[in-house]
């Protein structure tokens, strides 16, 4: 498993099974966004594909899950502490995907107490922009909202 180009690494939906979940280097074009802060430092451009599935109180990758395909690209590395702000559009529209996906490669959201992530004071997950369709403009409106960190 490399997460500086292609791999696939399997994960454990808390069943005993494994899930097949594939990483490699693309780049997304459309849908909404969303930037986080990660606790690891060696976190690369890449798409996530991992099934996804409910096991409460929890969503978990798993063999027998849904699709769910995630996209991230490193915005910026920060150095004390290290952490790294990425640029996310998930695909699918999964339950927790963007905190699933993240935890399920070993680099939980800092303060996301759910998923394993570092204590803060808060989650270091911020929607930056969310396009969607206006029934009364009759086109899409896009959304957008500068990084709080």
């Amino acid at each position: 498993q490399s997460r500086h180009g292609e791999g696939v690494g399997d994960q454990d939906g808390g069943d005993g099974e494994s899930a097949n979940m594939h990483y490699s280097r693309r780049r997304a074009n459309s849908g909404p966004s969303f930037e986080g802060t990660v606790e690891e430092e060696d976190v690369w451009d890449y798409v996530v594909s991992a099934p996804m599935k409910e096991k409460r109180p929890h969503q978990v990758v798993a063999v027998d899950g849904k699709p769910a395909v995630t996209y991230f690209q490193v915005v910026e590395r920060l150095e004390n502490p290290t952490r790294t702000v990425l640029k996310v559009r998930p695909i699918t529209g999964r339950t927790h995907q963007i905190r699933v996906h993240c935890a399920a490669m070993g680099t939980p959201i800092v303060g996301d107490k759910e998923y394993g992530g570092l204590q803060w004071d808060r989650m270091m997950l911020h929607s930056q922009s969310c396009r969607l369709y206006s029934p009364l403009k009759k086109t899409d409106v896009t959304i957008t909202s500068s990084r709080p960190l």
